[in-house]
C-alpha cells in the first residue's frame, strides 16, 4: 500500500495528503510520511503563490454588502469579503454570542480557510479523546474515552500536526467574529 501511495503522490488532494500522512504515521511508514509532508509543503506554497497573485479585487463599483446572520457561516463570509476590501454589514438577531445554545462541537479537517482569515484554532483545540452526551440544559448524561486519563491532560494538536481540530461551535463562532472589522 505504501509503495502504491508513493507512486501516486501527485494525484492526492490536500485533504487526501492530510489523511494519508496521519494513517502512514500511525503505520510507522516514516519515509513515506516525509515524502507526503514535502508534497504538502509544495502544494501549500503553490496555492499561496496563486492566491497572492489573484488577490487584487476592484471593489470601487460595489456598494455595501449585507450578510444575513452572524453565525459561523455568515461571519466567515463577512471576514473573507472584508479581507478582499469589501464594505460588509452583518445583521444578527442574537444580542450576544452566548444568548443561545450553539449546538454540538465541530471537527475542523482543513485549517487553510481559517488560517487565510487570520484565525489560529490550535489554542482552542478540545482533543477528541473523550465523547460526552449532554442534556438540553448542558448537564453531562454520560461519557466514554480518556476523559480523565494521563494522556488527555497533555494532548494538544499543533498547527503542523496535520490532524483535525475539535472545537465547540460557540468558540469557533467567537474566533471568527473576533476577526470582523466594525
Amino acid at each position: 500500500l505504501a509503495r502504491a501511495a508513493e507512486a501516486r503522490l501527485s494525484d492526492f488532494t490536500a485533504e487526501e495528503l492530510d489523511n494519508a500522512d496521519w494513517a502512514f504515521s500511525r503505520a510507522g511508514q516514516r519515509q513515506l510520511v516525509r515524502k507526503l509532508r514535502q508534497r504538502r509543503k509544495r502544494a501549500a506554497g503553490a496555492a499561496a503563490a496563486a492566491d497572492a497573485g489573484g488577490g487584487a479585487v476592484d471593489v470601487s463599483g460595489v456598494g455595501r454588502i449585507i450578510v444575513a446572520g452572524g453565525g459561523i457561516g455568515g461571519a466567515a463570509v463577512a471576514v473573507a469579503l472584508q479581507s478582499r476590501g469589501f464594505d460588509v454589514l452583518v445583521l444578527e438577531a442574537d444580542a450576544s454570542l452566548d444568548s443561545r445554545k450553539q449546538g454540538y462541537g465541530l471537527t475542523i479537517q482543513r485549517q487553510d480557510a481559517m488560517q487565510a482569515m487570520g484565525i489560529n484554532l490550535a489554542q482552542d483545540d478540545a482533543p477528541s479523546t473523550s465523547h460526552y452526551t449532554f442534556s438540553a440544559d448542558g448537564a453531562i448524561l454520560g461519557f466514554f474515552g480518556e476523559a480523565f486519563g494521563d494522556k488527555s491532560k497533555v494532548r494538544r494538536e499543533s498547527d503542523a500536526s496535520g490532524r483535525f481540530i475539535h472545537i465547540p461551535r460557540q468558540k469557533l463562532r467567537a474566533r471568527v467574529v473576533e476577526q470582523l472589522r466594525p
